[in-house]
């Protein structure tokens, strides 16, 4: 089987195609719902046509050779949809609101994704994604744990409506040097830890970060007017650890006038510090 042309079908049903390894194509004009494993390794699975697809299942699309996508209906990604799509370089969702965990992981082609109306982007969703580097999500609010972690091909990141970041987020992007997020009020523990390059900061009403968030960042100046909580984590074996400016070498000034205690290991490292408001 290398080819599926369908015209009246509104659903696939669960495993439908599974480890159809021949698969080259699909046609589905009018499906509107593909269930859980679909197309599970179907290697072969370059090209699908779904222009009404308004939802995907998990493991829909796992290890498929698909090169891009572009579905203008679907508004949920399931876990793991696309998991392992090693072929994958682009992607675009007009009405996408939510991305569910590990729906990208190990896309190791991937470097554009456009989001526009997505608010939710779940754990873990871009993993592994080595070569992610344009981001382009308007609308996001939440990101989770580690959705964007050890990904060296990030450098900028602007994201208007972002208020929440997950743990280890965006953790050792060594090449991400500019985050411009102006909605963030919550930053949690190491999300930005490891981030080598990350020199220029812009979140003017952040009120609280976690243990470690920007430990290892390159800023030399930080300015959040209105950071008024910070929080600490089990870390080495320390049952409360900070550390949430630690090992900042270049950090000179930092400015949080509403902060009203300095937690363990707070700037420990922080080498060229020489003011703090």
């Amino acid at each position: 089987l290398k080819y599926v042309f369908i015209e009246g079908a509104i659903c696939v049903m669960e495993g439908a195609f599974e480890n159809c390894t021949n698969l080259q194509s699909v046609f589905l004009k009018s499906c509107k719902i593909i269930y859980s494993r679909s197309f599970y390794q179907c290697t072969s699975l370059s090209f699908i046509s779904i222009p009404n697809v308004e939802e995907i299942h998990s493991f829909a699309f796992y290890c498929t050779a698909i090169e891009s996508l572009n579905l203008d209906n679907l508004n949920r990604i399931k876990k793991n949809t696309f998991d392992s799509c090693k072929h994958l370089k682009s992607v675009q969702f007009n009405n996408l609101y939510t991305i569910e965990d590990y729906a990208f992981n190990n896309c190791i082609s991937l470097h554009s994704v456009s989001c526009e109306k997505v608010c939710n982007i779940l754990d873990y969703c871009f993993s592994s994604c080595q070569k992610l580097s344009v981001l382009s999500f308007t609308s996001l609010i939440t990101i989770g744990i580690a959705s964007f972690a050890e990904i060296p091909t990030i450098k900028q990141i602007e994201f208007p409506s972002l208020q929440l970041i997950g743990a280890s987020a965006f953790k050792n992007c060594k090449g991400l040097t500019t985050a411009i997020l102006h909605e963030c009020i919550n930053v949690e523990h190491q999300a930005f830890e490891g981030c080598i390059s990350l020199s220029q900061i812009e979140m003017p009403i952040l009120r609280s970060i976690s243990a470690l968030a920007f430990k290892s960042i390159n800023a030399e100046i930080l300015d959040f007017p209105l950071l008024d909580q910070i929080y600490n984590a089990n870390y080495s074996g320390i049952e409360s650890f900070g550390g949430h400016f630690m090992d900042c070498t270049n950090l000179k000034s930092i400015s949080a006038p509403m902060l009203k205690n300095v937690t363990s290991f707070m700037f420990s490292g922080c080498t060229s510090l020489s003011s703090i408001n």
